[in-house]
């Protein structure tokens, strides 16, 4: 664990874990980084490498148990924790903003609001998409109502 986590309870570091995994989605060069930082953090301890399979796979079962889905097949905790931990690191030096010295209650407010600005721009995402789909439909209508004409 991180020397900067060693001020915080085991329940607020998991607090922080369940805010940072829900706000941050694990995309494939995220994962590809967590995989060699993990195995970094292996081989720094003399344990053997894992390869990038197996720690997408837990990192895929380690967010879909916290969000409540059940996947089939075995599920190693202890490494699932650890590809946690090695997650929240990257995550951490990316935000730079979890810093020695800040409550737990700082950091959730800050993670809560860039949560809200991630929502905020995918829902105006999905609204370009619609508004682009519904010009799409409104283009084949015209041309469908075109050729129609055009055959009468």
């Amino acid at each position: 664990m991180s020397d900067k986590y060693e001020r915080w309870g085991s329940d607020e570091v998991d607090i922080l874990k369940s805010f940072i995994n829900s706000i941050i989605p694990i995309d494939t060069r995220r994962r590809h980084e967590i995989v060699a930082e993990l195995n970094r953090h292996r081989l720094a301890q003399n344990k053997s490498p894992r390869t990038p399979g197996s720690i997408i796979s837990k990192l895929t079962r380690l967010q879909s148990s916290e969000q409540g889905l059940l996947l089939p097949g075995p599920f190693d905790t202890d490494d699932a924790q650890e590809a946690v931990s090695v997650s929240a690191r990257l995550v951490e030096n990316e935000l730079v903003m979890i810093t020695k010295g800040r409550h737990i209650a700082e950091v959730q407010e800050e993670l809560l609001a860039r949560k809200r600005v991630y929502f905020e721009e995918r829902e105006e995402i999905l609204r370009r998409r619609m508004v682009e789909e519904a010009n799409n439909e409104s283009v084949l209508q015209a041309i469908a109502q075109t050729e129609q004409e055009l055959i009468a």
